[in-house]
């Protein structure tokens, strides 16, 4: 079981290391090369589409240097005619900001109360549950995730459970080289 641990450990340090490695020293011409001949052919393929539906008259090349404004325009590529969001954005009230706001020095008060007593082993556990409805409070209202779409939350509790992957490598990987104990 060590040695999963290990070889597990070593592959997401060596990810984490050779990711930005790759993606920004020896790809990065590579990449930059490749997002401007797609953005080239993208605009050329939409440039020979208006012309085809007669949109474009005499020069074409002039006439798109001519333009002020591509109101009238149906293309997708321009940023006027971009079709608005499907989904409306929820308000939240500031009476719900303040109830949270207050929520959130609520538990702070707590955390330093707590903090005054000695239960034990418990002093971490209670503190990071208050911390842990703190964050919550704060993810679910001020970055607005209680009314988002499902997709930032899948995005979210990915990253969530990827951390917590890797505190339970860590965790293992402690756990089987030093003797354990019963208190924190």
């Amino acid at each position: 079981m060590e040695l999963v641990i290990n070889y597990g450990l070593y592959f997401i340090a060596i990810f984490c290391v050779l990711t930005p490695v790759l993606a920004f020293g020896i790809f990065a011409p590579v990449i930059a090369k490749v997002t401007v001949v797609g953005f080239v052919v993208n605009w050329v393929a939409q440039f020979f589409d208006l012309s085809k539906e007669g949109k474009i008259k005499e020069n074409p090349l002039l006439n798109i240097f001519k333009q002020d404004t591509h109101s009238d325009d149906d293309s997708p590529m321009w940023i006027d005619n971009a079709k608005p969001d499907s989904e409306e954005h929820h308000i939240i009230s500031a009476k719900t900001y303040l109830m949270v706001f207050g929520a959130l020095i609520v538990g702070t008060i707590i955390t330093v109360w707590v903090a005054g007593f000695d239960f034990g082993a418990w002093n971490m556990v209670i503190a990071m549950l208050v911390a842990t409805a703190k964050a919550s409070l704060v993810l679910l209202y001020f970055m607005h995730l209680k009314y988002d779409t499902n997709l930032n939350r899948v995005i979210f509790l990915s990253a969530f459970f990827f951390l917590v992957l890797l505190f339970a490598f860590s965790f293992g990987d402690i756990m089987s080289r030093i003797l354990p104990t019963s208190s924190f």
